[in-house]
């Protein structure tokens, strides 16, 4: 073959290969796989999953049902640790502890055991991992997330788990809505996943700081006039963390032509045939038959459908389908603006909101917005699989130096005064270590979040 001819094979091939590359842009055809797991940003994870189905669907139910942190119970409580998602070992631990709820979620109800709270309080001060979520899950939606279709459990909905480290690996859960605590019994040895604990734990620094839970401390008891409690699985820390103090940037400050085609594009809107005029306020607005997509200059990005039928996103008809697909979505419109890309589910639509919602976590600590216009990282809203809105908080975070959070018992005393006077009794669901990222904030510090479940207020005497 000679020379012209072999540039003739080669410029054809390149021909070819554009038009197809441009073909799964047009159709919307997704160049990553669907369900990338959010929490695993290495080059190696991504090719891994890009070139295989069954990392796929693992990585899929990975990223869905992704606690934002692990407790480890080493059976002494002086020496319990927390794996969080930036660690190199989360990955091989969940995965693990994931299979496991999963062997149990099949196994069916014959195999569930209601079980006492001391019972349950003993699990976790043995040898066990104890995860929980920010919201509660219907049992039916996080069986759907593990892949099963029907999991026949007599439990309404899931928030807070323990998977068992030594002889089988059983896993207890606490009913969210009834407060009950089940044991679900299976078959897997739990061998594997202590020998990984024991890895970690030879590796875990010997500083890190010691936690108990609520009722270790009777904290989750009125004592007295004390008109504050915790549930009894909240973790307490005797003495603060470190954490890093980060920078909080907008990596649309100078967004270029490439990236805002490639955004109306990622929304079906033709960069060629889009009406765009700017805000007084400097908010560049595009507007086309089907929707509006506005890019403000703090890095607020929103879309609106003004088409019925919305933007198809599933063909799915269930629950779980659409919040696949709406994951999906935002990584992807995530991707596409560099934004932070550790990113957990952290709603889903209920009674209160249609929206499905998904949160920043940076250095394995969430981060919270307090901004009216988008209280949540990411907002979807979906209708019969179809996206309605959309909504994102851009951002980029980097660590800057390493600092010691707020004394949690300093908070805990705080949140009971700022409650004493009004209120007769209150329940926290959860302390949490989280960023609170503010407009125009370009620095933010960790602090204690306290999440409050339910307030009974004191009523006046007649």
């Amino acid at each position: 073959m000679n020379k012209e001819r072999l540039k003739s094979v080669v410029l054809i091939i390149l021909v070819a290969f554009n038009f197809v590359l441009g073909n799964r842009i047009l159709t919307d055809k997704k160049l990553w796989p669907s369900g990338y797991n959010f929490f695993i940003t290495s080059e190696k994870g991504f090719l891994h999953s890009l070139f295989s189905s069954e990392a796929e669907e693992e990585s899929k139910q990975l990223h869905l049902t992704a606690p934002t942190q692990i407790i480890v119970n080493t059976g002494d409580q002086t020496t319990r640790f927390v794996v969080n998602p930036d660690s190199e070992q989360f990955e091989p631990l969940f995965t693990y502890i994931s299979e496991t709820v999963t062997s149990a979620f099949r196994s069916g109800a014959e195999n569930v055991f209601s079980v006492s709270l001391q019972d349950w309080y003993s699990v976790l001060n043995g040898k066990s991992v104890y995860f929980m979520y920010p919201f509660a899950y219907p049992s039916t939606l996080y069986a759907q997330f593990l892949g099963i279709e029907t999991a026949n459990l007599p439990i309404e909905s899931v928030c807070r788990f323990a998977v068992t480290t030594s002889g089988n690996a059983n896993v207890y859960l606490e009913d969210y809505k009834s407060g009950k605590v089940y044991r679900i019994e299976t078959k897997e040895n739990a061998e594997p996943i202590s020998a990984l604990l024991s890895r970690i734990q030879s590796s875990n620094s010997s500083d890190s700081p010691i936690i108990n839970y609520s009722f270790d401390l009777r904290f989750d008891q009125t004592l007295g006039s004390q008109k504050i409690v915790l549930a009894p699985t909240v973790p307490v820390y005797t003495v603060s963390p470190k954490t890093p103090r980060i920078s909080a940037k907008n990596p649309l400050s100078d967004i270029d032509r490439e990236t805002v085609e490639a955004i109306l594009l990622a929304f079906r809107m033709n960069p060629g045939g889009v009406r765009e005029y700017p805000e007084v306020s400097g908010t560049r607005v595009f507007v086309d038959n089907a929707g509006i997509l506005k890019i403000s200059p703090d890095g607020l990005l929103t879309y609106q459908s003004t088409r019925s039928e919305g933007l198809s996103l599933s063909a799915g008809a269930s629950q779980a389908e659409a919040i696949s697909a709406a994951a999906d979505f935002g990584y992807r419109i995530t991707s596409i603006c560099q934004a932070e890309r550790s990113i957990y589910l952290s709603g889903i639509p209920d009674a209160d909101t249609p929206n499905i919602s998904f949160d920043y976590c940076t250095k394995g600590i969430p981060v919270l917005f307090e901004d009216e216009r988008s209280p949540h990282a990411i907002e979807i809203q979906l209708e019969n699989g179809a996206l309605k809105s959309y909504t994102q908080r851009l951002r980029t975070y980097q660590p800057i130096y390493m600092q010691t959070a707020p004394g949690y018992i300093e908070t805990l005393d705080k949140a009971i005064a700022s409650y004493a006077e009004a209120m007769n009794e209150v329940k926290i669901q959860n302390i949490y270590l989280s960023y609170t990222d503010r407009p125009k904030a370009s620095e933010l510090s960790a602090d204690w979040y306290v999440e409050v479940e339910n307030i009974i207020v004191e009523e006046e005497e007649q």
